[in-house]
């Protein structure tokens, strides 16, 4: 252990006399990811997702629908004739049409209520959820208020004297509480009144997955130390020392992971003071997860390194596998936006199952106990590159 920390110490010291690799550690990581975060912030606070609506019914129920979308946040609704809307979502200029059908608001006291339409080209986009649910809580707010004011005119009728209860107020002391506490509309809710310091998935997602790619490319070009030991001819004198060999590889791994800690580090409190990031309610099992993440990062790194044979091989090589593994496991966009063909292919990148953990914790409310086949999954990725990794080193 002696022999790991004291090799540890010299990596670290050789990384800090690099300006050049502390500019590309800290600095340019810095940048881009305050860059990215504000194109992605700008992107989702500028834009809204457009959604044209046709009323049949022209009923107060259907117009308090409409007035719902709008009130949402996260939709611009226009209404438009019926042939308007379903050429408009077929070209593209509108991302979702609603269709009410006439006789909506009358036909809920029946058996058989008609149903709303939604429509849209992109069959996994989750419009038709998010819309619906909408509209839904609405439609649950106008059933409710017409059973609270009916039963409250019962009990006026049934009671021997007359009631202080007037049934109009009771309705809306009601529907008040409803809104307050919505228990169906989660998308809605969860944009609307959500406890504490509320910001965009939007703009979160992305800043996180930069924060991933970024310590990613730090910590592997750091384990490519060896290769660099190599080229000076340390690495012979390393292997002729009296220590044991284990602990020389030991101390390169935990060199390569401090430097991916304080770079993380960096990034991470950067975002909560200078763009007021906000990493969850679960502080613990966030950091966890990304600590895990790290160690996985380490053992690939080890392992690229000894498929290569020098330095500038790795640094050839590590941005394909990094760039192309962070598109494909989600960390520039949610995976939910892509093919299920896709998602199965993402499965099998370390980054999607951190990426879930992570935005699961920060936005979905997750805690630790939730996201453990996404730690133990982790785990198995790293001690998978461990072994490959470490077994093909060359001690000569």
């Amino acid at each position: 252990m002696k022999t790991a920390l004291i090799v540890a110490g010299l990596s670290l010291r050789k990384t800090g006399k690099e300006p050049g690799f502390l500019v590309v550690m800290l600095g340019i990581a810095l940048v881009f990811t305050m860059v990215f975060g504000s194109v992605f912030g700008s992107m989702a606070s500028e834009s809204k997702v457009s959604v044209a609506v046709t009323d049949l019914d022209n009923s107060d129920l259907s117009s308090s629908m409409i007035q719902s979308l709008r009130d949402s946040g996260v939709c611009d609704a226009v209404v438009l004739p019926e042939g308007d809307l379903y050429s408009s979502v077929r070209e593209g200029k509108v991302s979702a049409g609603i269709v009410i059908p006439r006789g909506f608001e009358t036909s809920l006291s029946s058996q058989e209520p008609l149903k709303v339409d939604v429509l849209s080209l992109s069959s996994s986009s989750g419009l038709s959820a998010v819309f619906g649910k909408t509209l839904e809580r609405k439609v649950t707010e106008y059933l409710l208020a017409g059973e609270v004011k009916g039963l409250a005119l019962d009990l006026a009728a049934l009671s021997p004297q007359p009631l202080p209860v007037q049934a109009d107020a009771l309705v809306r002391q009601v529907v008040d509480e409803f809104t307050r506490r919505p228990a169906l509309t989660v998308e809605v809710a969860g944009l609307a009144e959500g406890e504490g310091r509320q910001q965009d998935d939007a703009i979160g997602v992305p800043t996180l997955g930069t924060y991933l790619m970024f310590t990613m490319f730090t910590v592997i070009f750091a384990s490519g130390d060896i290769l660099k030991e190599r080229q000076d001819g340390t690495w012979i004198r390393l292997m002729a020392a009296p220590v044991s060999r284990g602990g020389i590889v030991g101390g390169k791994i935990l060199g390569a992971y401090a430097v991916g800690v304080f770079q993380l580090g960096v990034l991470l409190l950067s975002g909560r003071y200078l763009r007021d990031m906000d990493y969850g309610p679960n502080p613990f099992a966030f950091i966890l997860v990304l600590a895990i993440f790290l160690l996985v990062v380490t053992g690939l790194g080890i392992m690229l390194s000894t498929m290569v044979k020098t330095l500038p091989q790795l640094q050839a090589l590590s941005p394909i596998v990094i760039v192309a593994s962070c598109m494909l496991g989600g960390c520039y966009w949610p995976l939910e936006l892509v093919p299920p063909f896709m998602q199965t292919v993402a499965k099998f990148t370390p980054q999607a199952w951190a990426m879930s953990a992570m935005t699961g914790l920060v936005y979905g409310g997750a805690d630790l106990q939730s996201v453990v086949p996404n730690i133990l999954i982790l785990l198995g990725f790293g001690a998978l590159f461990f072994t490959v990794g470490v077994a093909r080193v060359k001690f000569e």
